[in-house]
């Protein structure tokens, strides 16, 4: 089974791993899961069905009056309290232990879920995979994502809304040892500026 989180480079929800894959998928008889972790994404999504998506939202857990006077950049993150990105590291593993459950919300139940992949082109699948995938696991102490497709050279996203991007040379920066397969996919145009983040197969 594949799970994407998707990519939202325009603020709107873009499967673009789907839209590569969705033949090969279909043809293997595999079943495929989009995650929206972007809070931008359901801002787009309430526009488009107001009455359907009207509940989703992704909650910071500090009010905005907490947040006052901490500092310019936590004031800039104080904009919008009811988006907290964060949360989406929940989201990712939560999904992916529900589709391997034997729960009644299980969408896939009455179905033999074997395996679960993820593959993105969201630089969140490198923060998961570095920051969280690890310490994800079911009852069984097994991963709940057996293995990563990361496309484009996978640099890692912000591990929250108040917090940076690792830069170049930071050691977070490139993806380390999973516990899990990882197949980084480069296009041409990636190669030179994915360089550093080449390490050896363990």
């Amino acid at each position: 089974m594949i799970v994407e989180p998707i990519h939202a480079p325009n603020g709107n929800d873009f499967p673009l791993m789907f839209a590569w894959s969705a033949d090969y998928i279909f043809e293997h008889g595999d079943a495929y899961v989009g995650i929206t972790v972007d809070p931008t994404s359901i801002k787009a999504l309430q526009k488009f069905n107001g009455a359907r998506y009207a509940s989703f939202v992704v909650c910071e857990s500090e009010s905005v009056g907490s947040l006052r006077g901490r500092g310019t950049r936590r004031q800039q993150c104080a904009r919008d309290v009811r988006f907290e990105e964060g949360l989406k590291w929940d989201v990712i593993s939560q999904v992916g232990a529900l589709l391997k459950s034997r729960e009644r919300s299980n969408p896939m139940a009455g179905f033999n879920v074997q395996y679960l992949y993820m593959t993105s082109q969201d630089a969140a699948q490198t923060t998961y995979i570095n920051a969280i995938g690890r310490h994800a696991r079911l009852a069984g102490g097994t991963p709940v994502y057996d293995g990563h497709v990361i496309k484009s050279g996978g640099r890692p996203a912000r591990i929250r809304r108040c917090a940076a991007a690792p830069a170049n040379g930071d050691p977070r920066v490139a993806v380390t040892n999973a516990g899990v397969p990882v197949i980084n996919v480069l296009q041409q145009g990636d190669v030179l500026g994915s360089l550093a983040l080449r390490r050896a197969d363990e």
